[in-house]
């Protein structure tokens, strides 16, 4: 296939119009007879040539070739040739689709109907990638179906295919596909997505009796919209209670050993959580006003959430007694061997009393209102990173230990450090904390439950190019600059030899 690299060199063949101007312009000579006397001569009426004619038509159109010639090398030629790669073009179904696909009138059968041809192959949208016909689609089991992940199987693919082969993908638009960070692949993929069912699924997130000795039962909903959480609040007695349009909820058992469920739902009880939970705070010197501001912080989130909490200041190391479920150790002291053992979470001040000035805010994984200033901090938090400063340096660091979780925080809870315990934000910002490590919710969403959707814009992977990768059409690219330079070569030693001639044969005008 012939190309330019430079087209826009083309336009130099507007330099035509100067030797056909200079053809038209010049004029044929008189030939040069010589006589002896001009006396000899009759006078005759002598005509004029006024009208323009083009001289020498063979010289004019090699001179217009050679320049011909001269744009197209600018415009710098060459000629490529593509070998066809004998790799088939994957056609890849989720598993969710393969029902679908034994339906004849489905829109699925029919998209592959339209995909059909000799070099397209159906695969499953796995981890192995079975090939399978139209005539023998393969069952899958929904439980497995539903936990793909959809972008590490198109990485996954993109190692086994050629650079830009045509790879046509027919998933459903599951959100809950989409794990991790958004693939950049060099395979040229094609994405159809077809809507999945207008349901719902309902789980139980969590049942526990409150302080007001009530059930509260956190029951989750899951739609193509999105996710939430409706909270009840329900008497211990065996009865049925409705909760949603199609979902009910029943409470078995005795007092102290109650039990929830879902009427018509594939899922397991819950058994109510009746535990009261501990909560130890020692401050050290000149840290009771921080204690003072957790404990209240404690005390809103129990009236929020009517779990049975206990809240306890310790004054003295030596009284922390009982087995607290989560401590506060607001002080500089060394924490004692004895509760880094212990099966509690640790949310402690680093040692040493080094701090530095700060001028930067707080960053929380849930939304605010408004930002937490930061006046002071100490050395950057140890462990994962929870909470942020706004220069992405670790404030809240998390670090598993054994059988225990242990917080590190790099400031203060008082007003000089920052401004957190006085913003509205302070109770939510130790509830998510409690949420992972206190109580953490015991009924998960499972993923063949989770209904959520995404648009189909943002299932489509990045674009990227690895030259050390194999191409599905191997091309070479073939430079016509050097035959070019040799025929313009021939054209101007044959202009020259032409116009030389040309010269010696010219006739000149009668002169006496």
């Amino acid at each position: 296939m012939f190309q330019l690299l430079q087209p826009l060199m083309l336009f130099s063949l507007a330099g035509l119009a100067v030797p056909i101007a200079i053809h038209l312009w010049n004029r044929k000579r008189g030939r040069r007879i010589k006589v002896g006397s001009v006396a000899l001569l009759q006078e005759t009426q002598s005509r004029r040539v006024s009208s323009i004619r083009l001289n020498e038509v063979g010289l004019l159109l090699l001179r217009c070739v050679l320049l011909g010639v001269l744009a197209l090398l600018l415009a710098g030629p060459q000629w490529s040739t593509v070998q066809k790669n004998t790799q088939k073009t994957w056609v890849l179904v989720s598993p969710g689709l393969l029902a679908a696909v034994k339906d004849s009138n489905s829109r699925v059968r029919q998209t592959l109907d339209s995909l059909a041809g000799a070099n397209r192959e159906l695969r499953v949208f796995t981890k192995d990638f079975t090939v399978f016909s139209l005539q023998s689609v393969p069952k899958w089991n929904n439980t497995a179906a539903a936990s793909l992940n959809y972008w590490s199987l198109l990485r996954e693919a993109d190692q086994r295919l050629p650079a830009r082969t045509p790879v046509y993908l027919l998933t459903t638009e599951r959100l809950d596909a989409l794990q991790g960070k958004r693939p950049a692949v060099d395979v040229d993929v094609r994405w159809l997505t077809f809507e999945g069912k207008d349901s719902a699924t309902y789980w139980l997130a969590d049942a526990y009796q409150t302080s007001t000795d009530s059930i509260a039962v956190y029951l989750g909903e899951s739609k193509p919209e999105g996710n939430r959480l409706v909270t009840l609040r329900l008497p211990p007695v065996n009865d049925t209670f409705p909760v949603v349009a199609d979902a009910s909820l029943q409470i078995m058992g005795r007092s102290g050993q109650w039990q929830v469920s879902l009427i018509n739902q594939v899922s397991p009880a819950l058994t109510v959580d009746t535990s009261t939970y501990s909560i130890a705070i020692y401050a050290g010197k000149d840290f009771s006003e921080d204690a003072r501001y957790v404990k209240m912080a404690c005390e809103a989130i129990s009236r929020f959430t009517r779990r049975k909490l206990v809240v306890n200041n310790i004054s003295e190391k030596k009284t922390i007694q009982g087995k607290p479920h989560w401590i506060f150790w607001l002080s500089h002291e060394p924490m004692p061997e004895s509760l880094l053992g212990a099966n509690a979470t640790l949310f402690r001040y680093p040692a040493g009393k080094a701090t530095e000035a700060a001028d930067t805010w707080l960053r929380l994984p849930q939304p605010i209102s408004r930002p937490v200033r930061i006046y002071r901090e100490f050395a950057q938090a140890s462990g994962e990173a929870v909470w942020f400063d706004g220069y992405g340096r670790s404030v809240l660091g998390f670090a598993p230990r054994k059988s225990q979780f242990v917080y590190q925080f790099n400031t203060r809870f008082h007003p000089e450090w920052n401004d957190l315990v006085w913003h509205e934000a302070f109770p939510q910002a130790l509830l998510s904390l409690f949420n992972q490590h206190l109580w953490p919710a015991r009924g998960k969403l499972l993923p063949k439950d989770d209904q959520r959707l995404v648009d189909a814009r943002q299932l489509m992977p990045g674009r990227t190019a690895n030259p050390g990768k194999a191409v599905s059409e191997k091309g070479e690219e073939i430079s016509l600059r050097e035959p070019l330079l040799v025929v313009m070569l021939l054209l101007w030693v044959l202009e020259r030899w032409l116009s030389d001639r040309t010269k010696k044969q010219a006739i000149p005008t009668i002169t006496a």
